[in-house]
């Protein structure tokens, strides 16, 4: 228990010292550490968290933080890759019952509370040091010509983990499942674009159209 305690921690503290950009830029990492490295969601249920972090208050690297850390204790944890590999090496010849690695038992809520509270504050904690430190530098060196070109070098590689993170939810076959899905899509795009309509109304309205297109099917 404590092991996936300390996991979530490790996690979420590289997620937010490495974060750059911040908001969606995230998105990347999260998905790389959750989904890749622990295999503690599916790309499906991911994709389903990144919408469910935009239609609550906050950063979506907190509110996907809390999500993760929350569901991570709770539900039964799949083996990581390497449990499994080791699982498959003990049911080859000479393993002993054949059953593989065994899923982590869920835990009540409370656990599932303090998953999500561990989740949150590991995210929070480096960026929180990094800005203390860097206020108190940056307002000396920022006119610097090198620190300019820096800055100036990073948006590029903020952009390509947005495009990265985008790409990875849009090519997923659950994300689109009828064609409200691709009527949806590009009339948020052309209003996000051209009309710069509120995202929490876009939300709301799309939220909307599909409990009313699920009420009648």
């Amino acid at each position: 228990m404590l092991g996936v305690f300390g996991q979530l921690a490790q996690s979420f503290m590289l997620i937010g010292a490495i974060g750059f950009g911040g908001g969606l830029a995230m998105l990347a990492p999260i998905e790389y550490e959750v989904v890749v490295r622990r295999g503690w969601t599916t790309p499906e249920k991911f994709a389903n968290m990144v919408a469910l972090s935009e239609m609550t208050p906050g950063p979506i690297a907190i509110n996907a933080a809390t999500y993760l850390g929350y569901t991570s204790v709770m539900s039964p944890a799949a083996p990581t890759p390497g449990e499994a590999e080791g699982a498959a090496r003990a049911d080859g010849p000479g393993g002993t019952d054949g059953r593989g690695a065994e899923p982590t038992p869920a835990l009540s809520w409370p656990w599932g509370l303090a998953g999500g509270m561990a989740a949150t504050l590991a995210v929070c904690l480096p960026p929180f040091a990094m800005m203390c430190a860097a206020s108190m530098v940056f307002a000396r060196v920022r006119q610097q010509p090198r620190i300019k070109r820096l800055m100036a070098d990073l948006r590029p590689v903020v952009i390509g983990f947005i495009a990265a993170a985008a790409w990875k939810i849009f090519a997923q076959p659950s994300t689109f499942t009828g064609w409200l899905g691709y009527a949806v899509f590009p009339a948020v795009l052309g209003l996000s674009l051209w009309k710069s309509w509120h995202p929490a109304w876009l939300l709301l309205g799309a939220g909307i159209a599909g409990f009313l297109w699920g009420q009648a099917g």
